[in-house]
């Protein structure tokens, strides 16, 4: 097995298409079927269901991925850990961020450049819910949201990075002035 087969499987049903995922793997589309039908013979199983005419993954090959994104995801890790111990660049960092919490991005950023030395990033602007279920799935390392808002945060490391303090201004009638 292969981590190319893996990424190219994780392509394909990204694509949920042989000739788009070849495409996005800068690969013919024989070669990378030809290597989706090796990991298939190695592992004993069928992943994609190629006697429907629509796409179809297997409930075999549903497990095969849930398993290949984790192990493509750990080498991701791995990857960054490397770079963050060498000072290197740590690759991209995926922050997703509510809406009203968009000026403190910029903090943020710095405060992981800091810490991990060099590295890109990526901004979503999300709300609170998808923030959750990607940091979840690991598609986003960090989470700029309400807490109070999640019951669900409290599995992740929080750290408060400001209070906000609301104030009701009242508009009062001026009266007019008498001639004078």
């Amino acid at each position: 097995m292969f981590l190319k087969q893996l990424h190219y499987l994780r392509e394909i049903e990204r694509y949920r298409s042989f000739s788009k995922a070849a495409k996005a793997c800068n690969v013919s589309q024989p070669a990378l079927s030809r290597a989706v039908r090796q990991l298939e013979e190695e592992l004993g199983v069928t992943i994609i269901d190629r006697k429907k005419k629509v796409f179809g993954i297997t409930g075999d090959g549903a497990r095969v991925l849930k398993w290949a994104h984790d192990i493509l995801r750990g080498v991701t890790e791995l990857r960054n850990e490397v770079s963050v111990a060498k000072k290197e660049s740590a690759g991209i960092i995926k922050i997703g961020v509510i809406p009203t919490a968009v000026h403190i991005v910029p903090a943020v950023i710095e405060a992981v450049e800091k810490r991990c030395g060099d590295c890109g990033s990526e901004v979503f602007v999300l709300p609170n819910l998808s923030i959750i279920e990607k940091l979840i799935s690991r598609e986003l390392d960090i989470g700029v949201m309400y807490y109070d808002q999640c019951p669900q945060a409290k599995a992740f490391e929080v750290r408060t990075l400001y209070a906000e303090q609301h104030q009701l201004g009242e508009c009062r009638e001026i009266a007019p002035r008498a001639p004078v």
